[in-house]
């Protein structure tokens, strides 16, 4: 017996048991890549739909308050329309009752300017009253305004943020790596 052929036939043996784990080893880690990349793949779907759940979202109250303001504003329109006819009314009422008073006044001249005082001290506070919830109108649609404004900022901002990280994250690609595991077969 060559005692040097024994040490080559061992050597042999622990070369091939080398190459067969190296072959194992790699084949496991082909397949760990490969789940990784498939686990990549559903998070980063599970994100875009989220990002797009959430701009939905967003474009929904958008709408909203767009909707709000718009219905405010007509609101307002219509008390204006109704406040200036309730005015003319009014004032035609009160100017009305204004020369029935000029009329007597030649019988009752002291009562017809006590009547006359107490009626433009009416149609100022009428006056007041209708300025003052004009104002209060205007007030509630400027903080709609800006709720709306703001909205659009940090809406648009966060998509802005979802596009930079979206834009971000690179995966790689599966395909690339099962070339280079043929090239390694050959």
């Amino acid at each position: 017996e060559d005692p040097n052929g024994h040490d080559l036939l061992a050597l042999k043996n622990r070369i091939a048991k080398i190459e067969e784990n190296y072959h194992n080893d790699l084949q496991r880690e082909r397949s760990l890549l490969r789940k990784l990349n498939e686990q990549s793949e559903r998070v980063k779907q599970t994100l875009v739909d989220e990002i797009n759940k959430m701009e939905l979202q967003h474009q929904s109250k958008l709408q909203n308050l767009e909707n709000q303001i718009v219905a405010l504003k007509e609101k307002n329109r219509n008390l204006e329309r109704r406040k200036q006819a309730e005015m003319n009314q009014l004032t035609q009422k009160l100017s009305s009752e204004i020369d029935k008073e000029r009329n007597i006044a030649t019988i009752m001249v002291e009562d017809l300017d006590e009547e006359k005082t107490r009626l433009i001290q009416e149609m100022d506070q009428l006056k007041k009253d209708y300025q003052r919830k004009l104002s209060q109108q205007k007030q509630q649609i400027d903080q709609l305004r800006q709720v709306a404004e703001d909205a659009v900022f940090y809406g648009t901002k966060a998509m802005k943020e979802n596009n930079n990280k979206r834009n971000s994250i690179t995966i790689p690609n599966p395909d690339d790596s099962d070339d280079d595991d043929d090239d390694d077969d050959d």
